[in-house]
């Protein structure tokens, strides 16, 4: 009988270290659609190393094995070292969905990022990928675009010292949820077309439904600094705001030119020194944005615009006082505050 129990609690034990969530130490919160991380803040002495993160991710927040998590960059500055991820589903890339490691001696401290879980889908084209170009083409109606004019192509392949350069767009299978929050009911299979228009000038990122054929977004690739976006926020929802274009994979929250103050928002990775905070970022203008500083940023629009119309002031001092929110202070911290410079 003592022999049963002993091997009982040996099978129970052995099961309860399985079940044991490994990220249980960590201070997590969740992205809007409840199944995934987007961000995680690991205790000193808790912490994973960057190899064995995602083997131990995957057991916390399932993702089957048609999902890769591909290394996409690496960057150091005085705070660690930054390992970005890309997530891809049977081979095609999930245009915005990213995790980020941030690392120090070896350790990861923090993460962040979204990753989308639950795709059940088919990722084999239903359109050629020439009658998708003929429907972004359409979308665009310009009057004519670089790869028509010969000096053009010319001028293309002299410059990247490439004879087989050409403007011509070339459909990328891609996978996106479009203008939509990036969760797996709203993922869809579609060709990616880079358009250079010569007249009217303009260049954009096409996104065409591979399915249906259906436009399912449209970004411009020509750097107009602020440009608008959205986001979900914490509590309100889906909402619309200004933000920075760094380059056409690179967005922050930030707005410099369109009001007439300057509008920043920063990320504090839950600690108290603000030298160390960074920019919060996204590979697309419409996110996936970290939701704490979705609600921090639109806030601070709707405050400047508050004082702008109702009493035609520029900002709190009437002289294009900058409105600078820092969020995630410290692990412990949840109270936000106004300290006579900055939230």
């Amino acid at each position: 009988m003592k022999t049963k129990l002993y091997r009982h609690l040996v099978k129970m034990s052995i099961l309860t270290i399985f079940l044991f969530p490994l990220f249980l130490s960590a201070q997590i919160i969740l992205n809007p659609d409840g199944n995934s991380p987007s961000s995680m803040q690991f205790d000193e002495g808790n912490q994973p190393t960057v190899s064995s993160f995602f083997q131990d991710y995957r057991q916390d927040y399932p993702l089957s094995a048609e999902n890769q998590i591909e290394a996409y960059r690496v960057t150091s500055d005085q705070i660690g070292t930054h390992h970005r991820y890309n997530q891809y589903y049977k081979g095609v890339e999930i245009l915005g969905a990213q995790f980020v490691l941030h690392e120090k001696n070896g350790m990861v401290w923090y993460a962040n990022g979204h990753l989308v879980h639950g795709l059940d889908l088919n990722v084999s084209p239903a359109l050629s990928e020439e009658t998708a170009l003929r429907a972004a083409l359409s979308h665009i109606d310009a009057v004519s675009y670089m790869w028509e004019n010969p000096g053009n192509e010319t001028f293309l392949k002299n410059e990247q010292n490439d004879r087989e350069a050409t403007f011509y767009p070339e459909g990328v299978v891609k996978l996106t949820s479009g203008t939509d929050d990036l969760m797996a009911e709203n993922i869809r299979l579609v060709y990616r077309f880079d358009i250079y228009a010569e007249q009217p000038l303009g260049r954009y990122w096409v996104d065409v439904d591979a399915k249906t054929g259906d436009i399912v977004n449209r970004l411009s690739r020509i750097q107009d600094a602020d440009v608008p976006g959205s986001g979900a926020s914490q509590y309100n929802g889906p909402v619309s705001m200004i933000v920075d274009e760094v380059n056409p994979t690179s967005y922050r929250l930030q707005e410099n030119t369109t009001r007439g103050a300057a509008i920043r928002t920063f990320d504090m990775l839950n600690g108290t020194n603000y030298g160390a905070a960074v920019d919060i970022t996204s590979a697309l203008a419409t996110g996936p944005w970290d939701a704490v500083g979705v609600s921090a940023h639109w806030g601070a629009e709707a405050t400047y615009d508050y004082y702008l119309n109702k009493h035609g002031r520029n900002s709190l001092d009437d002289a294009g006082f900058p409105l600078l929110s820092y969020v995630h202070r410290s692990v412990n911290y949840n109270n936000a505050y106004w300290d006579g410079s900055r939230m």
